[in-house]
């Protein structure tokens, strides 16, 4: 889906979502600094870092799993290879990817500058289900990351979708998990805003997002009916990834918890 701006300029829905998210995160970033009495300047610098590395690994991700299809698309040529380059360019994001090189950029951002990457991570954390919700409902418009075929008057039907299969109720599962982000991101945001300053370190917030968006992604990756991400044996990639996930969050707050524990005595 494209919109105009400014007169005969085309600009993706897709894209401006992305940015919107984005620009959502620093203002979100603002008030939490504000409350938190942090420095904003560090705070922006390592969200930067953080945004552009979640770029790079939703795409590398993305590309890794759709391996199959690039090389069909290179051999047949001609206006199929530029269909899939267009439909690429206008959307194919993996989150989990996106997630990963995020967290990646807090870490390289918070070394460069300095800074503690504990503090860093836990601050930004709320910032991502916030950005990650304008993302999920770009897929809705664009239709990426698509549901499942449904019966009866709910549901999104396409009409032009690179992605999706036209002229079928699918299950609005990218606006479902919109909706979830947002309500991660109050959990979150509260939480924070309840830990006192001297326990940023200490808290375990980056692990209770883990827990949180990975039960979310488990359960909807049941109404997803798109394969992009592949499959094994019973479960999908991103549900397998969703359980490693959850199972690494558990054993970190239980192991730092001990570590603090032995500091403490």
């Amino acid at each position: 889906m494209v919109i105009k701006l400014f007169g005969e300029r085309i600009v993706s829905v897709y894209g401006l979502l992305g940015v919107g998210g984005f620009i959502a995160g620093i203002i979100a970033l603002v008030i939490l600094c504000k409350i938190k009495k942090l420095v904003f300047d560090d705070a922006v610098y390592v969200y930067v870092w953080a945004g552009i590395m979640a770029v790079v690994g939703a795409k590398a991700l993305y590309l890794l799993l759709d391996i199959k299809n690039i090389i069909e698309a290179f051999q047949r040529g001609g206006d199929y290879l530029s269909s899939y380059l267009k439909a690429i360019f206008g959307g194919g994001l993996v989150f989990y990817g996106g997630m990963a090189g995020g967290i990646m950029g807090v870490f390289l951002a918070s070394r460069y500058f300095k800074l503690d990457f504990r503090t860093m991570l836990t601050t930004l954390i709320p910032t991502l289900p916030l950005a990650h919700a304008f993302g999920r409902f770009g897929c809705h418009t664009v239709g990426c990351c698509y549901g499942v075929p449904v019966r009866g008057h709910i549901g999104k039907m396409y009409t032009d979708s690179l992605f999706a299969p036209n002229n079928v109720l699918l299950f609005p599962v990218q606006l479902t998990e919109s909706l979830c982000d947002l309500v991660i991101f109050g959990v979150l945001t509260f939480f924070l805003i309840k830990t006192p300053g001297e326990k940023m370190k200490e808290s375990n917030l980056p692990e209770i997002y883990l827990i949180m968006y990975s039960v979310v992604r488990f359960i909807l990756e049941f109404y997803r009916g798109d394969a992009v991400r592949g499959h094994f044996l019973i479960f999908s990639t991103s549900q397998w990834i969703s359980i490693v996930i959850i199972i690494a969050a558990i054993l970190s707050i239980i192991i730092r918890r001990r570590i603090l524990t032995q500091k403490i005595h």
